[in-house]
């Protein structure tokens, strides 16, 4: 009865993921990039099934476009990897502008591939940065802000939507989420945000700790609105079923999408 609760699985699963991350992170930059070929390979196969793609030659061909990029950002070049995510971007938004109102069942296969190789180039791009942020100065401890803060935001919209929420945020998207588990989501947040930032000395005051807090949040529920939509219009609940009571790595990841790329630069600006 336990295990067949949904608050439950998710806990379970946060007991052996949350120090499985740890082991990672402390293990140094080495480590994080085996760990990113692994996890791409899990979204790409997710993201491969959300758009009808069968062939293994191209598939492989885009695991191997994932190495290519986590050792771009292993070396720190950050021009590639800019260029590979402005490419992405554009190719991404192009195919959806071109096919408006297009399912991706009914897009024809030359789209499906196209558009998946933009997706996967992206995810792949926006994942890479977890290895810049831990080659920067107190990168692991940037790296824990980020992850728990994030975490923080997700639970915290999951929490207290559950509890109170009655104002849908988006029904046609996704229609459990609503504007209580919003703001949930943005107070356990930012409370992560600056306890977390505190504990760890890092260089930044309040006033950055509270503007940092509200972009994790506000970024990570994009992501996560941006799978529901990606989801919806493959007309899947979940991207997958590894991970119980998240769904798969991309249901896990999504919130990471847009906050790993925009943290890292701001963190390296301010």
């Amino acid at each position: 009865m336990f295990l067949e609760s949904s608050v439950s699985k998710r806990i379970l699963v946060s007991l052996i993921g949350i120090p499985a991350i740890i082991a990672f992170i402390e293990s140094g930059p080495i480590a994080l990039c085996f760990a990113l070929f692994v996890i791409s390979g899990f979204i790409l196969r997710e993201l491969i099934s959300l758009l009808s793609i069968s062939s293994s030659l191209y598939t492989n061909l885009i695991y191997l476009l994932s190495i290519v990029i986590v050792y771009f950002a292993y070396q720190q070049e950050l021009i590639i990897i800019s260029i590979t995510g402005l490419a992405a971007i554009i190719t991404v938004v192009g195919v959806i502008i071109y096919n408006w109102k297009i399912t991706f069942k009914s897009m024809n296969q030359l789209g499906r591939w196209i558009l998946i190789t933009g997706i996967a180039i992206f995810l792949f791009y926006s994942i890479s940065h977890i290895i810049l942020i831990a080659l920067l100065g107190e990168g692991i401890k940037w790296l824990y802000l980020i992850i728990f803060s994030v975490f923080s935001s997700d639970s915290g919209a999951y929490f207290i939507g559950k509890m109170f929420g009655k104002n849908k945020m988006v029904p046609q998207i996704s229609p459990n989420k609503t504007w209580e588990g919003a703001i949930g989501g943005m107070i356990f947040c930012l409370a992560a945000t600056i306890l977390i930032s505190t504990y760890f000395d890092l260089p930044i005051n309040i006033t950055n700790q509270i503007v940092l807090g509200f972009i994790i949040s506000i970024l990570a529920q994009i992501g996560d609105i941006t799978e529901s939509a990606l989801k919806r219009l493959s007309g899947v609940k979940d991207s997958g079923t590894v991970l119980p009571g998240h769904g798969g790595f991309l249901d896990r990841i999504d919130s990471f999408i847009f906050v790993l790329p925009v943290t890292y630069y701001w963190i390296i600006i301010i």
